[in-house]
C-alpha cells in the first residue's frame, strides 16, 4: 500500500526553537505575540494532532504507511473524527474502506444499544436486508452526527444524545416479518396500530408501534415504530417534511 503521506528525512525536520529569557520577555514591547488563543479540544482537533503524532513516529520509525497500516492504530484515530472524516478516509484505498466500515458498523451498533442488543445486531441487519427494510429517524441523525462540535457541545442535552424510539421502514409485505423479530428477538410484544401523519397518509399504508412489557428498566420503556410502505421505502423517505428525517440505513453496506 502506498504511504499516505511521504516520510521526511529526519535532517528536514525543523530545529526546535530557543526559548526567550526573562529579560528578553520584559524588553518585548509588542507581547501579543505570546497570547495565542486557547483551541478548543474539538474532535478534529483531537483527531488532527493524533495523525501529526502517528505521522513523526512513522518518521523515526519505519515510515508512515507501515503506522497506517495497523488497522487498530487507523480505527482509534477515526473514532475521534465525525462522520464526513471517516467517508474521506474510505475513498482513500481499499485498507481505508475496510477499516471505516468497521468504524461505522460499530458506531450504528452503539446507536442501536438500547433498542437492539449487541448479540442480536447481526440477526438485525440481516434482517434488513432480507426485509428490504430501513432504518430512519433519530438514530440516523445521531450516527451521521457524532463527533461533530454541535453534538459535543449538546453532549448534556438529552434529546440530542438519547433516542426514545427506532424508526423502521418496511416495504409492502414485509410489516409481518419486520414485527415478528423484534417480538422473537428483543420481547416487544405489545403492538398498537397508530394514525398516520399528514404527509405520509399517500405512502405509508400501516404504522404500527411496539413497546415491551412495562417495569422499572427505562430501556423496556423504549418503542419500536414501524411504518409500512404502501410501495417502496423511498417513497416514505422522501416524503418527510423535515430534512433530518430524509436519511436512512439499509443491511446491504453494514
Amino acid at each position: 500500500m502506498p504511504p499516505l503521506l511521504p516520510p521526511l528525512p529526519i535532517s528536514s525536520l525543523p530545529p526546535p526553537s530557543t526559548p526567550m529569557t526573562s529579560a528578553q520577555l520584559k524588553s518585548t514591547k509588542d507581547l501579543s505575540v505570546l497570547k495565542q488563543p486557547k483551541v478548543r479540544d474539538t474532535a478534529s482537533n483531537i483527531a488532527a494532532r493524533m495523525i501529526l503524532l502517528i505521522t513523526l513516529l512513522g518518521v523515526h520509525i519505519c515510515g508512515a504507511a507501515s503506522v497506517f497500516g495497523a488497522p487498530e492504530i487507523l480505527m482509534e484515530i477515526l473514532s475521534y473524527c465525525d462522520f464526513p472524516t471517516v467517508m474521506a478516509v474510505s475513498r482513500t484505498n481499499k485498507h481505508g474502506r475496510r477499516v471505516a466500515q468497521i468504524v461505522v458498523r460499530d458506531r450504528f451498533r452503539q446507536v442501536l444499544a438500547p433498542f437492539v442488543g449487541s448479540a442480536q445486531f447481526t440477526s438485525f441487519v440481516r434482517m434488513l436486508t432480507t426485509t428490504g427494510s430501513a432504518v430512519n429517524g433519530s438514530i440516523v441523525r445521531r450516527l451521521l452526527a457524532q463527533q461533530c462540535d454541535f453534538m459535543l457541545l449538546a453532549n448534556s442535552v438529552i434529546r440530542y444524545n438519547r433516542s426514545a424510539n427506532v424508526n423502521i421502514i418496511t416495504p409492502r409485505g414485509q410489516l409481518d416479518s419486520c414485527k415478528s423479530w423484534f417480538t422473537d428477538n428483543e420481547g416487544y410484544t405489545i403492538w398498537e396500530r397508530k394514525t398516520i401523519a399528514i404527509p405520509y397518509k399517500t405512502v405509508v399504508r400501516d404504522l404500527w408501534v411496539g413497546e415491551k412489557p412495562r417495569c422499572a428498566d427505562d430501556r423496556n420503556k423504549l418503542k419500536v415504530v414501524i411504518a409500512h410502505a404502501d410501495s417502496t421505502i423511498v417513497n416514505v423517505i422522501l416524503a418527510s417534511p423535515f430534512t433530518t428525517q430524509t436519511n436512512m440505513i439499509t443491511g446491504a453496506q453494514n
